[in-house]
């Protein structure tokens, strides 16, 4: 049996790994999407992790504009993040999202790993009640990273924090 993080630790994970980010220690959480359906892919350069992938995908939406993908392996949380307002539509329901940075979260290890990046994520809309892909690549200084992910057609779990939930 596959054993995945509980609400508890996915909540810290989510928290933790934007404060290594010096620009984003001031910021505040607005928004955290949850999406549900199967992890296809994860791949760091040293290890392929979609063994242990979990069936959901975060999305936390900052109020400095950052937003990230959280892809969560059993002992691993891969982020990759950038800035919202520099999505690109593509068609009514499909964007493209610029990647600059890239976070590695291990369970044995005490500190995240900040990485900029440049890479990508592409999304379909996840509300239109069909399932919904979300891909990542982004390339950085330890090699290439990728992530993909299909939801099971139901709209994401959406938790909004209209005065920001405090990071630091």
């Amino acid at each position: 049996m596959r054993r995945y993080p509980t609400v508890i630790t996915i909540t810290f994970l989510v928290i933790a790994p934007t404060t290594a980010f010096s620009a984003a220690k001031s910021a505040k959480l607005t928004e955290l999407a949850t999406l549900k359906g199967h992890c296809t892919k994860l791949v760091a350069p040293d290890q392929d992790y979609t063994s242990t992938c979990s069936s959901q995908l975060l999305n936390p939406n900052y109020d400095d504009g950052r937003s990230g993908y959280y892809y969560i392996g059993s002992d691993i949380l891969i982020t990759f993040s950038g800035k919202g307002n520099q999505q690109v539509k593509t068609d009514p329901d499909n964007v493209v999202q610029p990647i600059d940075m890239v976070i590695i979260n291990h369970a044995s290890k005490n500190a995240p790993v900040v990485l900029r990046a440049v890479g990508q994520c592409k999304f379909s809309n996840p509300e239109k009640g069909n399932p919904a892909p979300v891909s990542c690549v982004a390339t950085t200084e330890k090699g290439k990273f990728e992530a993909e992910f299909m939801s099971d057609g139901t709209p994401p779990d959406v938790k909004e924090f209209p005065r920001g939930l405090k990071l630091k």
